[in-house]
């Protein structure tokens, strides 16, 4: 029983630190966020959390346009991988749920943005 009680608090702090926020990808160019860009994924932040819930965790990804132009980003993930399609506008952040009520407390997200064509 004492021993419980000493590794309690470690469990709780791990399950907390596999829950915390992560960025999946590299930073904006310097030069601005378009300038000499080859694709949407050097101006598309995109960061994967478990969010608690009473159930389990709730699955987000979170995309940021900092492009100047509309992308679009097909997503997915480990523990779901049904790949939703996000269209994001210049300098909007959206995001997507990926699963809802999993046991999981943390997921890899993969994400795909190219630039969304102009109609």
């Amino acid at each position: 029983m004492k021993r419980l009680a000493i590794l309690a608090p470690v469990l709780l702090i791990a399950a907390l630190g596999a829950a915390a926020p992560r960025e999946t990808s590299a930073a904006a160019p310097a030069a601005g966020p378009d300038a000499g860009a080859a694709s949407a994924k050097s101006c598309t932040k995109v960061r994967a959390y478990a969010r608690p819930t009473a159930y389990g965790f709730t699955h987000v990804v979170e995309l940021k346009n900092e492009c100047t132009r509309t992308v679009a980003c097909d997503v997915s993930s480990d523990v779901n991988p049904q790949v939703s399609r996000a269209v994001v506008e210049a300098g909007k952040t959206e995001e997507i749920v990926t699963f809802l009520e999993s046991p999981a407390s943390s997921f890899n997200a993969r994400v795909s943005c190219t630039f969304a064509s102009a109609k």
